[in-house]
């Protein structure tokens, strides 16, 4: 439930901080005193449009502060959505809404910034809030349809419509794609069919381009290589002076000295290991020498491999493994494009598979939605009946929508379908006895429209989780005699829940739990708002003011008694009931 409200610099009001309790809480207070502004804040706090025309003049900012108490069903909900967004759970919450007067806007949970969507994900299972905005909301279709799907818990078969469709229509677009571009698809493979032949032409090897580096190096510098080599090999072997003839003779005399002083033999094994070493190496460099080509067409050919190998570096990859990678991705796409009459055949195949589907599902849809009607239809003129709508006819027409740019097949019938089903839905009323039945819109009054708004939520409250739900001006355009049956409705709503309301009738905050009065007060040329939490004898002169205005005497503070008493038997007769 909403257990703390704290409101600074929000419209006219400076600073107020609000304690609700469990049951029924009422607000009354004079007209322009702000109280739909404190409906306003919540619907603020829980996510609502925010503007900068909402700053109190003067001040830099405004901040509304709201501390939620989670329990049941909801806490488990609430820790679900708040845990999947990387916050902690927690049996208070508190959310934090501020706006500056330069339009900025920042949220927090329990301090934490957060995107304002997720405001609203947490409102929708905290707070229901109906207000004067709602009674229009209530003629719009949409809104008719998904109080009839609630009621009749047709929400997850809707969802499942609705994904179906939305499957349907990807796939539609998918399958009119390959279609219309086939034209394009074939000047494409074409393209590819290019592109992989001149690759595959080229017979690419990994690394060869290196090796091919190499190889050209060797042989654009063969003679100057050659030569240096025999020039090595003379020195170390060959010539006259050679390496090979003086390690030799230095080896023969020390092989005599070794004989004469053993001292020496340490250095004779090295000399030796010198001989076996220059003439391994010279050995290895006249193989080289020899092997050396000379050979300008084989030249020739080599540069002419690296040229076409960067000609397809410039076109297709930077590496002849990127080349190659190419390759195979054209490939792949060309597979594709071959593959799309087969293609085409699957995908109309998975159409025809999901319309059936589709079909099935909205005809169910629609089966549960007319059955529900017909029930809700007759609880909701129950209700009305107690809120002295006596003759008021309720019908919650559910029938198939007209043919339309999209449509499908329901036992033989074309129906125009879209996410929400297969059905149209309208709420027809006859207030009066003779009046036939028409759209709400066309003959219902505000007052009308405000008790069936009522009787609806009354309704649909036993099936409602949402813990605190809160009524603005619900009562607008209907007087006492009605306003008592509507104070006895919101009590029996808050049996289940906590409820919240704003009412201008004494015959409905009698039968509030708890009763706030909503002032208008002058400061500093500046208007503010107070909220005052009224103790027993201040709800006396409230409701005796709102019966026989100020100043408040003796006879209207008798009738406020009679109310509050009638109030508090109606309470005890619905508790025992």
């Amino acid at each position: 439930m909403l257990a703390e409200l704290h409101i600074r610099d929000f419209a006219i009001i400076s600073e107020i901080n609000i304690s609700f309790s469990p049951g029924f809480n009422a607000f009354t207070g004079e007209t322009g005193a702000g109280k739909s502004i404190i409906i306003d804040a919540l619907d603020l706090v829980l996510g609502g449009r925010a503007s900068p025309d909402m700053v109190r003049t003067g001040a830099s900012s405004s901040l509304i502060q709201a501390m939620f108490v989670l329990e049941g069903g909801v806490l488990r909900e609430v820790s679900e959505l708040l845990e999947s967004n990387g916050l902690d759970p927690s049996e208070e919450l508190i959310i934090t809404r501020e706006i500056s007067s330069s339009g900025r806007s920042s949220a927090r949970i329990n301090g934490s910034l957060v995107p304002v969507t997720l405001l609203r994900q947490l409102g929708e299972n905290l707070v229901d809030i109906t207000g004067q905005s709602e009674h229009l909301v209530l003629l719009r279709p949409s809104a008719q349809r998904d109080m009839l799907d609630h009621y009749a818990g047709a929400i997850d078969l809707r969802s499942e419509v609705s994904q179906l469709y939305n499957e349907i229509r990807q796939v539609q677009s998918e399958l009119d794609a390959l279609v219309s571009g086939q034209r394009e698809a074939e000047r494409r493979a074409d393209m590819l069919r290019y592109q992989i032949e001149e690759i595959s032409s080229a017979d690419l090897q990994p690394g060869e381009d290196e090796e091919l580096l190499k190889r050209r190096n060797l042989l654009a510098n063969a003679e100057k290589l050659a030569q240096l080599a025999d020039n090595a090999y003379q020195s170390l072997y060959s010539s006259s002076t050679s390496a090979i003839d003086q390690l030799q003779q230095a080896q023969s005399l020390l092989e005599e000295l070794v004989r004469l002083d053993n001292s020496l033999s340490s250095n004779l094994d090295m000399i030796s290991e010198a001989v076996v070493a220059v003439e391994e190496a010279s050995l290895s460099i006249r193989r080289y020498r020899d092997s050396i080509e000379f050979d300008p067409g084989m030249l020739e050919v080599v540069e002419e491999r690296l040229d076409l190998i960067n000609k397809l570096k410039r076109k297709y990859g930077a590496t002849i493994e990127e080349i190659l990678q190419y390759r195979d991705n054209a490939e792949a796409e060309l597979s594709d494009i071959e593959n799309s009459d087969e293609k085409i055949r699957k995908l109309e195949t998975q159409l025809e598979n999901l319309r059936q589907q589709l079909a099935q599902k909205a005809k169910d849809l629609s089966s549960i939605r007319s059955k529900a009607a017909k029930d809700l239809g007759r609880k909701i003129e129950q209700e009305l009946n107690d809120l002295l709508m006596t003759n008021a006819q309720i019908e919650i027409k559910v029938g198939y929508k007209q043919p339309s740019d999209y449509s499908i097949s329901i036992d033989g019938t074309e129906v125009g379908i879209d996410q929400t089903g297969a059905d149209d839905i309208e709420l027809l009323v006859s207030p009066n006895p003779g009046e036939p039945l028409k759209p709400i819109a066309k003959v219902a009054s505000g007052g009308e429209i405000s008790r069936i708004m009522l009787a609806i939520r009354t309704v649909l409250s036993a099936a409602d989780t949402t813990p605190t739900l809160v009524f603005d001006e619900v009562d607008v355009g209907i007087g006492g005699r009605s306003g008592r049956i509507v104070g006895e409705k919101l009590t029996g709503l808050a049996s289940n829940h906590q409820v919240i309301a704003i009412t201008h009738l004494a015959q409905v905050a009698a039968y509030a739990d708890t009763h706030f009065k909503i002032t208008k007060v002058i400061q500093d040329n500046l208007t503010t708002t107070r909220v005052d939490k009224l103790d027993r004898e201040g709800i006396r002169h409230e409701l005796a003011a709102m019966l026989g205005g100020m100043p408040v005497t003796d006879r209207s503070l008798q009738s406020a008694d009679e109310l509050i008493d009638l109030a508090k038997r109606s309470r005890r007769l619905s508790l025992a009931s």
